[in-house]
């Protein structure tokens, strides 16, 4: 079917009219240095990349996973501290260094203790009284005293060691009775054992009784995942293997069980459990948390309610962190 000629030419005139403005708006945005470094309502607001109307910044993430596009991001817009970026309406804050982290979380952590109490946030955990998300109040001062005293507190670890070394040695005992011991080749799916290791051994400390931990599932995941990044890790390095094994050895070679205060001598296991953790950060992007109030930070004014994100795997590469 034929197009009008009328309804052409008036979308041939609103193309041109279209890319006019997105002309305007581009050449504006940079020949003018104030716009890309955020100086605005008296605010000097971190640099940020250039923004589309409605969506903001999202579309730089595309293609991606986040935080990988959002050290991307920081290093092609010369953003190594701070970034501005605006998710819609909502202004979002993204560390990318360990300088502007201590900054956040320890030099104006009273400024930056709260969470962003977004709809879902509200709804899924019962306006906002989850442990993590709860927004800073009473109600937040209260949970952090009971996790310090009552669940994380050096009395009560303790309390749990026998819990974790009879699990430790039910661990070394499955691993041999499945076939890994001297002299034999047969594989042993180690990431299992280890999610069942976490399993039972949270539930044994909860429940107080390890008959019942088959009956639940904790949370095992990550534990198995960063067994899995750890021996990766160690066969691409078969020096550092061996002399971690070399240390184990040394450490529990006449002893029939494997106690935990023997763990603090494992120097050099710590240290490749620490690098491991560094190169695979089991969280990329720590908890979101809101600017309860303007705070200057290195030299750039985070306004109150943005959001902020700590790009924690991006810090974790950063030679000057």
């Amino acid at each position: 079917m034929d197009i009008p000629s009328s309804l052409y030419y008036c979308s041939c005139l609103l193309l041109l009219l279209a890319a006019r403005l997105l002309y305007s708006l581009a050449k504006c945005y940079y020949s003018n240095p104030s716009s890309r470094s955020g100086h605005r309502g008296g605010l000097r607001l971190p640099p940020r990349p250039w923004q589309l109307p409605v969506v903001g910044s999202l579309h730089h993430l595309l293609g991606d996973l986040p935080h990988r596009s959002l050290r991307r991001l920081s290093r092609r817009y010369g953003c190594p501290h701070l970034m501005l970026l605006r998710f819609g309406e909502l202004p979002v804050v993204v560390v990318s260094s360990g300088e502007a982290a201590r900054e956040v979380m320890r030099t104006h952590d009273a400024a930056f203790a709260t969470r962003p109490q977004t709809a879902t946030v509200r709804t899924l955990t019962k306006q906002g009284q989850a442990i993590a998300l709860t927004p800073h109040g009473d109600h937040w001062r209260w949970l952090r005293k009971l996790c310090a005293v009552e669940l994380l507190s050096a009395a009560r670890v303790r309390s749990f060691r026998p819990v974790r070394e009879e699990e430790a040695a039910r661990l070394v005992g499955a691993v041999a009775a499945s076939g890994g011991g001297s002299g034999n080749n047969k594989l042993v799916n180690l990431s299992e054992m280890m999610a069942a290791y976490v399993a039972d051994t949270a539930v044994h400390a909860i429940m107080g009784d390890a008959s019942t931990t088959d009956l639940f599932s904790a949370g095992t995941e990550t534990a198995a995942t960063t067994l899995q990044w750890a021996m990766a890790e160690l066969m691409r390095n078969p020096d550092v293997m061996s002399r971690a094994q070399a240390e184990v050895r040394g450490a529990f070679m006449s002893r029939s069980k494997v106690l935990e205060k023997g763990l603090s001598n494992l120097t050099y296991l710590h240290w490749v459990i620490k690098e491991t953790l560094r190169l695979h950060t089991p969280g990329p992007l720590l908890i979101p948390r809101e600017c309860r109030e303007t705070c200057k930070v290195l030299g750039y004014d985070v306004p109150k309610g943005a959001m902020v994100l700590v790009n924690a795997w991006a810090i974790s590469r950063d030679p000057q962190s």
